[in-house]
């Protein structure tokens, strides 16, 4: 875990606005909220945590919502969705978002990352590479149907209950 004084970090690039982390779940549930510089979604359903991005998210805008996510109560399971937008970053943008990653987030750690396009799901997978971590599964998909059944199969209840 990373212990640093935030007044000394570098503030990453990121769009104007902010987003909230929403709860959907068939159960009333207490909601899970947080404020993010950048553009992009968290929803929580059925025990997966997804992250959505209304464009195609640069540097910044990943860096960014590692850090919000890090911050997330209960967030083991996540499903990053890039098959609307995709992805278009430079390997040493994905080696920066990886190793973000690795301070921010504690295992044990489910992770599915999807891309439909060549492009995004090769960045996907290279980024698969850059995150292995002890405790963490890290997987990429073409769809988020397989992407969410891998994970609600890793879920301690299957996905039976939040």
């Amino acid at each position: 875990m990373r212990k640093e004084d935030d007044s000394q970090k570098p503030a990453a690039p990121a769009a104007a606005g902010t987003h909230r982390v929403q709860e959907v779940a068939a159960a009333p549930a207490r909601p899970v909220v947080r404020e993010a510089r950048s553009t992009f979604s968290i929803t929580r359903r059925g025990g997966i945590h997804w992250i959505e991005f209304p464009a195609r998210p640069d540097l910044g805008v990943m860096i960014a919502a590692i850090q919000t996510m890090s911050g997330v109560p209960e967030s083991t399971h996540r499903l990053w969705d890039f098959t609307e937008h995709g992805l278009d970053l430079t390997t040493s943008e994905l080696l920066q978002i990886a190793e973000e990653a690795k301070l921010c987030n504690s295992p044990p750690l489910w992770v599915a990352v999807v891309g439909k396009t060549d492009l995004t799901f090769g960045l996907l997978r290279m980024f698969e590479i850059f995150r292995e971590q002890s405790g963490v599964v890290h997987r990429a998909f073409r769809s988020t149907e397989e992407a969410e059944a891998w994970l609600v199969g890793e879920l301690p209840d299957g996905g039976r209950s939040d």
